[in-house]
Parts: structure tokens; sequence; C-alpha cells
């Protein structure tokens, strides 16, 4: 199992967009630089709670805790408003791929996601745990081993 926690605000990884650039396509993400960024600082967490372990190439279990920033106001207590949950985790695990910690999101069987406001004194960011299927789930944040 690894566990990891990284401070920022959270980018989703939206739609693809095309322009021409000298007579050729270019295509990249609508908002890339934020999510080239974000996606890098995932991808390094990641690599650093390997802790020089190999990734994982098998079924896994993946959950991810995300903390947004509270707008100035808000008539909802849960972010329930953009950006999008799936689209953050989808640059999430195109960072957990990147990084090696996983060799394709392919691999990913379960996925437990939440996002709400970050607490007051709270940093935004995303809290992440993976563990392998032979290795179980987590359950009220112990793991459980699978026979």
């Amino acid at each position: 199992m690894i566990e990891f926690s990284i401070e920022g605000i959270p980018v989703p990884q939206g739609s693809m967009k095309a322009i021409s650039v000298n007579g050729r396509a270019r295509v990249f993400h609508n908002s890339d630089k934020k999510l080239r960024a974000w996606r890098n600082g995932v991808a390094h967490a990641a690599s650093m709670a390997l802790d020089g372990n190999p990734g994982y190439d098998e079924p896994v279990n993946v959950w991810m805790e995300f903390r947004l920033p509270r707008p100035p106001s808000t008539k909802r207590e849960a972010p329930s408003v953009k950006p999008d949950l799936d689209k953050l985790v989808r640059a999430v695990l195109d960072a957990l791929e990147q990084s090696g910690v996983i060799k394709n999101d392919s691999r990913v069987c379960f996925i437990n996601a939440t996002k709400s406001y970050a607490e007051p004194g709270t940093e935004p960011g995303l809290e992440l745990a993976i563990v392998s299927e032979r290795e179980g789930f987590l359950d009220d944040g112990e793991e459980e081993t699978v026979h």
C-alpha cells in the first residue's frame, strides 16, 4: 500500500482542444499549463511514496480525497459545482501512470473519490491511497488482507 498527500489546488483533466499551428493541428488540454503542473506534482509525490519499490502492475484499489478552496461565498456546504469529480480523478490517474506507480490506469478496479471544501486553516490538495487487490480494501483507514 502507498499513501501520500499533496497540497495545491486540484486541476481537472478536461476536454482536449485542437488549434492550427503552421498548418498542423496541435491538440492539448484546455487548462494545459495548470494541469501539467498539477499532474507533475502528483507524479512526484507518488514516486516519493513508492520509496524505491516497484510500481503496481496488478489490479489496484484507489482512494482519493480532493480538498478544494472554499469560495468567499457559497450557497452549499459541499462543492457540488465545477470542477467535476471524474475529471479530477482522470488527472490523478494519468499522473500515477506517468510516475510509474501504476503501470497503466486500466489496472484500477475500484475507485473511491470525494471532493470537499478545505477546512479553515487547511490547504487545498489531495489525500491518496493505493492498495493492491491482493492486499485488500481500506476499511475506516485500516488495511484488510484478502485470503
